[in-house]
């Protein structure tokens, strides 16, 4: 789910998206890797939900346009 939000925000806003979806796909790529375990890629999953979420605020907080800000 994570990871279609992002797609989708990138393609709304690439800038400003696009950290957070290189960072989904990094974890998942080392998950399947065996490089993390699965609690240890559920907790950089929610570290970068919890990143998403205060971008989020940031911009609707700014009162600008999504390209604006």
């Amino acid at each position: 789910a994570l990871k279609k939000y992002t797609r989708e925000k990138t393609e709304e806003n690439d800038v400003r998206y696009r950290r957070f979806s290189e960072k989904v796909l990094e974890i998942i790529q080392k998950l399947e890797q065996g490089q993390v375990s699965d609690e240890a890629a559920l907790k950089e999953m929610k570290t970068v939900s919890d990143e998403i979420e205060k971008e989020v605020k940031a911009y609707e907080k700014s009162g600008l346009s999504p390209t604006a800000y």
